[in-house]
């Protein structure tokens, strides 16, 4: 059993890194072909406008709220959904 376990650890360990865990790489090889980086584009608009950037924290907060209180009209509705 021992030499399972290690055999096991050292074949997990070099599996793990033979293909990628996300997919990542693909969208910036996808940002890459637009010709400007989106997430620097949403940058520099955040920076020179605070409206938008004041707009779009709300609107994670309030997502975050909203969650919640779904979450409570849920479990009302039906306890036994909510686990």
């Amino acid at each position: 059993i021992p030499l399972f376990v290690l055999c096991v650890g050292l074949l997990t360990g070099l599996l793990q890194n033979s293909w990628p865990k996300t997919f990542d790489w693909y969208l910036y090889a996808f940002d890459g072909s637009l010709g400007v980086a989106p997430g620097s584009l949403v940058t520099h608009w955040w920076k020179a406008k605070p409206v938008v950037a004041a707009l779009s924290t709300a609107t994670y907060g309030l997502f975050l709220v909203f969650l919640g209180i779904f979450r409570v009209h849920r479990y009302q509705c039906c306890p036994a959904a909510v686990r």
